[in-house]
Protein backbone atom coordinates (compact mmCIF):
# COMPACT_ATOMS: atom_id res chain seq x y z
CA UNK A 1 0.00 0.00 0.00
CA UNK A 2 1.42 3.37 -1.04
CA UNK A 3 1.97 6.16 1.47
CA UNK A 4 -0.77 8.31 -0.09
CA UNK A 5 -3.30 5.46 -0.07
CA UNK A 6 -2.42 4.60 3.55
CA UNK A 7 -2.84 8.26 4.53
CA UNK A 8 -6.31 8.37 2.94
CA UNK A 9 -7.29 5.18 4.77
CA UNK A 10 -6.14 6.69 8.06
CA UNK A 11 -8.26 9.78 7.46
CA UNK A 12 -11.31 7.57 6.91
CA UNK A 13 -10.68 5.96 10.29
CA UNK A 14 -10.21 9.37 11.92
CA UNK A 15 -13.50 10.50 10.40
CA UNK A 16 -15.20 7.40 11.84
CA UNK A 17 -14.07 8.35 15.36
CA UNK A 18 -15.00 12.03 14.91
CA UNK A 19 -18.40 11.05 13.47
CA UNK A 20 -18.96 8.86 16.55
CA UNK A 21 -18.24 11.79 18.84
CA UNK A 22 -20.60 14.04 16.87
CA UNK A 23 -23.40 11.47 17.06
CA UNK A 24 -22.87 10.96 20.82
CA UNK A 25 -23.20 14.74 21.24
CA UNK A 26 -26.83 14.61 20.03
CA UNK A 27 -27.88 12.83 23.22
CA UNK A 28 -29.46 15.97 24.70
CA UNK A 29 -31.80 16.27 21.71
CA UNK A 30 -33.35 12.93 22.67
CA UNK A 31 -33.15 13.08 26.46
CA UNK A 32 -35.05 16.39 26.49
CA UNK A 33 -38.07 14.63 25.00
CA UNK A 34 -37.76 11.67 27.34
CA UNK A 35 -37.64 14.02 30.33
CA UNK A 36 -40.68 15.87 29.02
CA UNK A 37 -42.53 12.53 29.08
CA UNK A 38 -41.47 11.85 32.67
CA UNK A 39 -38.82 9.18 32.07
CA UNK A 40 -35.90 9.00 34.49
CA UNK A 41 -32.22 8.77 33.56
CA UNK A 42 -32.20 5.11 34.61
CA UNK A 43 -35.12 4.35 32.29
CA UNK A 44 -33.32 6.13 29.44
CA UNK A 45 -30.25 3.99 30.13
CA UNK A 46 -32.40 0.83 29.99
CA UNK A 47 -34.08 1.96 26.74
CA UNK A 48 -30.68 2.60 25.21
CA UNK A 49 -29.54 -0.95 26.07
CA UNK A 50 -32.74 -2.76 24.98
CA UNK A 51 -33.28 -1.01 21.66
CA UNK A 52 -29.60 -1.03 20.70
CA UNK A 53 -29.49 -4.78 21.25
CA UNK A 54 -32.69 -5.19 19.20
CA UNK A 55 -31.27 -3.27 16.23
CA UNK A 56 -27.93 -5.08 16.40
CA UNK A 57 -29.68 -8.46 16.73
CA UNK A 58 -31.74 -7.83 13.57
CA UNK A 59 -28.69 -6.59 11.64
CA UNK A 60 -26.54 -9.55 12.69
CA UNK A 61 -29.27 -12.09 11.89
CA UNK A 62 -29.42 -10.70 8.35
CA UNK A 63 -25.73 -10.09 7.60
CA UNK A 64 -23.48 -11.58 10.27
CA UNK A 65 -24.92 -14.82 11.69
CA UNK A 66 -21.50 -16.45 11.87
CA UNK A 67 -20.34 -13.57 14.10
CA UNK A 68 -23.04 -14.11 16.73
CA UNK A 69 -21.16 -16.87 18.54
CA UNK A 70 -18.36 -16.44 21.03
CA UNK A 71 -15.17 -18.15 19.86
CA UNK A 72 -14.35 -18.96 23.47
CA UNK A 73 -16.58 -18.64 26.51
CA UNK A 74 -13.74 -16.81 28.27
CA UNK A 75 -14.02 -14.07 25.61
CA UNK A 76 -17.15 -12.94 27.46
CA UNK A 77 -14.81 -10.97 29.73
CA UNK A 78 -14.19 -8.46 26.92
CA UNK A 79 -17.91 -7.76 26.57
CA UNK A 80 -18.58 -7.71 30.30
CA UNK A 81 -15.93 -5.00 30.32
CA UNK A 82 -17.32 -3.06 27.36
CA UNK A 83 -21.02 -3.59 28.15
CA UNK A 84 -21.36 -3.60 31.93
CA UNK A 85 -18.41 -1.37 32.78
CA UNK A 86 -17.90 0.71 29.63
CA UNK A 87 -21.60 1.39 28.98
CA UNK A 88 -23.73 0.87 32.11
CA UNK A 89 -21.34 1.69 34.96
CA UNK A 90 -20.04 4.73 33.08
CA UNK A 91 -23.59 6.03 32.52
CA UNK A 92 -24.67 5.39 36.11
CA UNK A 93 -21.57 7.00 37.66
CA UNK A 94 -21.91 9.95 35.29
CA UNK A 95 -25.53 10.53 36.35
CA UNK A 96 -24.59 10.22 40.03
CA UNK A 97 -21.83 12.79 39.53
CA UNK A 98 -24.31 15.20 37.93
CA UNK A 99 -26.69 14.78 40.88
CA UNK A 100 -23.94 15.27 43.47
CA UNK A 101 -22.15 18.16 41.74
CA UNK A 102 -23.24 19.60 38.38
CA UNK A 103 -23.44 18.70 34.70
CA UNK A 104 -20.29 20.71 33.95
CA UNK A 105 -18.20 19.06 36.66
CA UNK A 106 -19.46 15.58 35.70
CA UNK A 107 -18.79 16.09 31.98
CA UNK A 108 -15.25 17.32 32.63
CA UNK A 109 -14.44 14.35 34.86
CA UNK A 110 -15.93 11.96 32.28
CA UNK A 111 -13.35 13.27 29.84
CA UNK A 112 -10.46 12.21 32.01
CA UNK A 113 -10.96 9.02 29.96
CA UNK A 114 -8.38 9.93 27.25
CA UNK A 115 -5.72 10.41 29.94
CA UNK A 116 -6.59 7.04 31.50
CA UNK A 117 -6.54 5.34 28.10
CA UNK A 118 -3.20 6.95 27.26
CA UNK A 119 -1.56 5.71 30.47
CA UNK A 120 -3.02 2.19 30.24
CA UNK A 121 -2.06 1.91 26.56
CA UNK A 122 1.60 2.35 27.50
CA UNK A 123 1.51 -0.89 29.50
CA UNK A 124 -1.18 -2.90 27.69
CA UNK A 125 -0.48 -2.14 24.03
CA UNK A 126 3.06 -0.80 24.04
CA UNK A 127 2.05 2.61 22.67
CA UNK A 128 4.57 5.43 22.97
CA UNK A 129 4.06 8.49 25.16
CA UNK A 130 5.21 11.48 23.13
CA UNK A 131 5.45 15.15 24.04
CA UNK A 132 2.93 15.89 21.27
CA UNK A 133 0.39 13.47 22.79
CA UNK A 134 0.76 15.05 26.23
CA UNK A 135 0.29 18.55 24.78
CA UNK A 136 -2.84 17.43 22.89
CA UNK A 137 -4.18 15.76 26.04
CA UNK A 138 -3.66 18.91 28.13
CA UNK A 139 -5.30 21.03 25.42
CA UNK A 140 -8.26 18.63 25.35
CA UNK A 141 -8.68 18.68 29.14
CA UNK A 142 -8.43 22.47 29.25
CA UNK A 143 -10.94 22.74 26.40
CA UNK A 144 -13.34 20.45 28.26
CA UNK A 145 -12.95 22.54 31.41
CA UNK A 146 -14.03 25.59 29.42
CA UNK A 147 -16.75 23.95 27.31
CA UNK A 148 -18.53 22.18 30.16
CA UNK A 149 -18.61 25.21 32.45
CA UNK A 150 -16.43 23.53 35.11
CA UNK A 151 -14.62 26.82 35.78
CA UNK A 152 -17.96 28.50 36.53
CA UNK A 153 -19.30 25.57 38.61
CA UNK A 154 -16.60 25.45 41.27
CA UNK A 155 -19.14 26.13 44.05
CA UNK A 156 -20.97 22.90 43.14
CA UNK A 157 -17.99 20.58 43.56
CA UNK A 158 -18.30 17.83 46.19
CA UNK A 159 -15.95 15.00 47.11
CA UNK A 160 -18.56 12.36 46.29
CA UNK A 161 -19.33 14.09 42.98
CA UNK A 162 -15.64 14.05 42.05
CA UNK A 163 -15.26 10.36 42.97
CA UNK A 164 -18.28 9.33 40.89
CA UNK A 165 -17.06 11.56 38.05
CA UNK A 166 -13.64 9.89 38.07
CA UNK A 167 -15.38 6.51 38.19
CA UNK A 168 -17.34 7.48 35.06
CA UNK A 169 -14.12 8.50 33.32
CA UNK A 170 -12.36 5.26 34.26
CA UNK A 171 -15.27 3.04 33.23
CA UNK A 172 -15.71 5.02 29.99
CA UNK A 173 -12.02 4.36 29.26
CA UNK A 174 -12.62 0.64 29.83
CA UNK A 175 -14.83 0.52 26.74
CA UNK A 176 -11.84 1.54 24.61
CA UNK A 177 -9.45 -0.84 26.40
CA UNK A 178 -11.73 -3.90 26.35
CA UNK A 179 -12.74 -3.27 22.74
CA UNK A 180 -9.11 -3.04 21.65
CA UNK A 181 -8.49 -6.51 23.07
CA UNK A 182 -11.68 -7.87 21.47
CA UNK A 183 -10.70 -6.49 18.05
CA UNK A 184 -7.90 -9.06 17.92
CA UNK A 185 -10.53 -11.80 17.53
CA UNK A 186 -13.87 -10.21 16.58
CA UNK A 187 -15.29 -7.90 13.92
CA UNK A 188 -16.57 -4.41 14.70
CA UNK A 189 -20.23 -5.36 14.33
CA UNK A 190 -19.82 -8.52 16.46
CA UNK A 191 -18.23 -6.46 19.25
CA UNK A 192 -21.12 -3.97 19.18
CA UNK A 193 -23.61 -6.85 19.30
CA UNK A 194 -22.01 -8.69 22.24
CA UNK A 195 -21.47 -5.43 24.13
CA UNK A 196 -25.15 -4.55 24.08
CA UNK A 197 -26.29 -8.12 24.69
CA UNK A 198 -24.36 -7.93 27.98
CA UNK A 199 -25.79 -4.49 28.80
CA UNK A 200 -29.37 -5.56 27.96
CA UNK A 201 -29.10 -8.81 29.95
CA UNK A 202 -28.03 -6.90 33.04
CA UNK A 203 -31.00 -4.53 32.63
CA UNK A 204 -33.45 -7.38 31.91
CA UNK A 205 -35.17 -7.29 35.34
CA UNK A 206 -36.44 -3.78 34.55
CA UNK A 207 -37.60 -4.54 30.99
CA UNK A 208 -41.28 -5.05 31.78
CA UNK A 209 -41.90 -1.72 33.52
CA UNK A 210 -39.73 0.31 31.14
CA UNK A 211 -41.15 -1.13 27.91
CA UNK A 212 -44.74 -0.82 29.15
CA UNK A 213 -44.10 2.89 29.72
CA UNK A 214 -42.58 3.21 26.22
CA UNK A 215 -45.70 1.72 24.59
CA UNK A 216 -48.02 3.70 26.87
CA UNK A 217 -46.35 6.96 25.79
CA UNK A 218 -46.22 5.86 22.12
CA UNK A 219 -42.44 6.27 22.02
CA UNK A 220 -41.45 3.00 20.31
CA UNK A 221 -40.36 4.60 17.02
CA UNK A 222 -38.59 7.41 18.85
CA UNK A 223 -36.68 4.87 20.97
CA UNK A 224 -35.53 3.05 17.81
CA UNK A 225 -34.24 6.32 16.39
CA UNK A 226 -32.63 7.22 19.74
CA UNK A 227 -30.77 3.89 19.90
CA UNK A 228 -29.66 4.12 16.26
CA UNK A 229 -28.32 7.70 16.39
CA UNK A 230 -26.81 7.87 19.89
CA UNK A 231 -25.64 4.30 20.32
CA UNK A 232 -25.57 1.77 17.46
CA UNK A 233 -24.02 4.02 14.81
CA UNK A 234 -21.52 5.90 17.03
CA UNK A 235 -20.26 2.83 18.91
CA UNK A 236 -19.88 0.89 15.66
CA UNK A 237 -18.08 3.80 13.98
CA UNK A 238 -15.82 4.32 17.00
CA UNK A 239 -14.94 0.63 17.20
CA UNK A 240 -14.23 0.56 13.46
CA UNK A 241 -11.88 3.53 13.78
CA UNK A 242 -10.29 1.98 16.86
CA UNK A 243 -9.40 -1.12 14.85
CA UNK A 244 -7.04 0.87 12.63
CA UNK A 245 -5.58 3.68 14.75
CA UNK A 246 -3.83 3.95 18.11
CA UNK A 247 -6.05 3.46 21.16
CA UNK A 248 -4.91 6.68 22.82
CA UNK A 249 -5.35 8.68 19.60
CA UNK A 250 -8.92 7.40 19.10
CA UNK A 251 -9.85 8.34 22.67
CA UNK A 252 -8.45 11.85 22.19
CA UNK A 253 -10.29 12.39 18.91
CA UNK A 254 -13.61 11.26 20.42
CA UNK A 255 -13.32 14.29 22.72
CA UNK A 256 -15.04 16.21 19.94
CA UNK A 257 -18.26 15.13 21.72
CA UNK A 258 -18.37 17.83 24.48
CA UNK A 259 -17.45 20.49 21.91
CA UNK A 260 -20.32 19.46 19.62
CA UNK A 261 -22.69 19.11 22.59
CA UNK A 262 -21.85 22.69 23.63
CA UNK A 263 -22.66 23.94 20.11
CA UNK A 264 -26.01 22.09 20.21
CA UNK A 265 -26.73 23.65 23.60
CA UNK A 266 -26.06 27.13 22.23
CA UNK A 267 -27.93 26.72 18.94
CA UNK A 268 -30.87 24.50 19.97
CA UNK A 269 -31.39 25.19 23.69
CA UNK A 270 -30.32 28.85 23.73
CA UNK A 271 -27.61 28.26 26.30
CA UNK A 272 -25.20 31.11 26.94
CA UNK A 273 -22.22 31.42 24.60
CA UNK A 274 -19.59 32.86 26.92
CA UNK A 275 -16.09 33.74 25.77
CA UNK A 276 -14.73 30.91 27.92
CA UNK A 277 -17.07 28.37 26.31
CA UNK A 278 -16.23 29.52 22.78
CA UNK A 279 -12.51 29.37 23.61
CA UNK A 280 -13.02 25.82 24.89
CA UNK A 281 -14.81 24.79 21.69
CA UNK A 282 -11.92 26.17 19.63
CA UNK A 283 -9.33 24.47 21.86
CA UNK A 284 -10.98 21.05 21.58
CA UNK A 285 -11.34 21.47 17.80
CA UNK A 286 -7.63 22.30 17.42
CA UNK A 287 -6.60 19.36 19.65
CA UNK A 288 -8.70 16.92 17.58
CA UNK A 289 -7.11 18.22 14.36
CA UNK A 290 -3.64 17.88 15.91
CA UNK A 291 -4.42 14.29 17.03
CA UNK A 292 -5.42 13.42 13.47
CA UNK A 293 -2.17 14.83 12.09
CA UNK A 294 0.17 12.93 14.40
Amino acid sequence: MGAQEKSKKNYVNYLCVIAAGLLWSTMSLFTSRFKANGLTEFEMMAIRAYFSMLLLLIYNLITNRHGMKLKKITDAKYFIGSGLIGILLSSWAYMKSINLSSAGVAATLLYTAPAIVMVLSLFLFGEKLTVRKVIILLMTLLGCLCVTGFLEDRDNISTAGILFGLCSGFSYAMYTICTTFALRKYSTISISFFTFVMAALFMLPFAGSVLSKVFELNLFGFCIFFALITTVLPFTLYTNGLSKIETSKASLMASVEPMAAAVIGIVVFNESASVIKIAGIALVAVSVIMAGRQ
